[in-house]
């Protein structure tokens, strides 16, 4: 008897602790399909912000871009030095976002200038809620041809 009571009670316990997790699990999911799409919102943002400060000249507000880390290695001046310029009248279009993993983003995009149109791939990563768009500069070449796609 006393037996039984004391199983009784380590099923309950257990009964009630996987019925939390599930809750949480469930309601886990449903807040990070959420967080995807406003994560995803930011991203396109981010990059349209970033394009539109390139085109027009605009690199210190560009620069803010940038990864931290990068910012703290490549000074403004030499980041205004390693930019190509681009026309006013340059288009830049997003054509597909990738994401490699939940925190890191790829982008196809095209650039059109006048009859011209080239196409390349930005890499972006979240970092404190915020995207930020990595200058691909390595002190190594390329490793494969993926990465020597970027800028």
């Amino acid at each position: 008897m006393r037996q039984s009571k004391y199983v009784q009670s380590i099923l309950f316990i257990l009964f009630f602790f996987y019925g939390c997790t599930t809750k949480h699990s469930i309601h886990f999911e449903d807040v990070s399909i959420q967080t995807t799409q406003v994560t995803k919102r930011k991203l396109v943002d981010a990059f349209s912000k970033y394009w539109h400060y390139r085109i027009n000249g605009r690199l210190k507000q560009s620069y803010k871009y940038e990864l931290p880390y990068q910012r703290y290695i490549t000074d403004f001046k030499e980041y205004k030095a390693l930019i190509v310029p681009y026309g006013k009248n340059t288009k830049i279009v997003l054509r597909k976002i990738e994401t490699t993993t939940p925190n890191t983003a790829i982008i196809t995009r095209e650039v059109r200038t006048g009859k011209n149109v080239f196409y390349g791939k930005d890499k972006w990563i979240l970092v404190n809620g915020r995207w930020y768009h990595k200058f691909f500069q390595n002190v190594f070449p390329p490793q494969t041809e993926e990465e020597a796609k970027f800028q």
